[in-house]
């Protein structure tokens, strides 16, 4: 499916070559349009990286009442460690060479956009919850630019953690944190890869 990378694709691209051929032009309706007054058309997408985060500390897990204290929690250093890729309390991604130079063509294109669609196309159309607030920012403009054009982190997945209502009072052996990086469109992602490997593993807390 698309949301795991399409990795049956290429398989059938190899298969149909012969009626492919050589196309001049291909469209992909898969980026989505903002609204149905205008035509839109994707000018660049992000990249992304995922990759999974394990923190393991035992060999089994043990009673918090005779460790804790002792032993680290696994889940506090994976906070810790993914500290030194995003601010918590901003959601800012931390590494500048994640960062790439935005061409001021497209802050004016993306500052059309936010004003054309305005509030109601890029934060209301969120299901947020009565009370909460998107991320902070100085425009709407802002807001675009970040879900096009900056670095941005999901953990989207974690194991090693046993659902809430059956959790005992246990120091778990290890965490592990399934993490989505959105890259900008013009970044190189294989080095970006290695430099991202080498923050999160390298000086380990314990």
């Amino acid at each position: 499916s698309e949301e795991s990378g399409s990795p049956d694709l290429p398989f059938y691209i190899q298969s149909l070559k012969q009626r492919i051929g050589r196309p001049n032009l291909i469209v992909c309706l898969d980026s989505g349009c903002a609204n149905y007054d205008q035509l839109w058309v994707t000018t660049s997408l992000r990249g992304a990286l995922t990759g999974r985060l394990k923190v393991e500390v035992l060999s089994e897990g043990v009673h918090s009442g005779s460790s804790s204290g002792i032993v680290p929690d696994t889940f506090r250093i994976a906070r810790q460690i993914v500290s030194r890729l995003e601010n918590e309390m901003t959601g800012e991604v931390v590494p500048e060479w994640l960062y790439v130079d935005i061409p001021e063509k497209v802050k004016e294109n993306i500052s059309k956009a936010a004003d054309l669609l305005g509030k109601e196309g890029l934060v209301d159309c969120f299901p947020f919850l009565d009370g909460v607030k998107p991320v902070e920012a100085d425009s709407l403009a802002e807001l675009a630019l970040n879900m096009l054009w900056r670095p941005q982190l999901a953990v989207t997945g974690a194991s090693g953690l046993p659902d809430a209502a059956a959790a005992g009072n246990v120091l778990r052996p290890s965490t592990t944190l399934a993490l989505s990086l959105r890259l900008p469109p013009t970044l190189p992602s294989e080095a970006a890869k290695d430099k991202l490997k080498a923050l999160l593993e390298d000086n380990p807390p314990y």
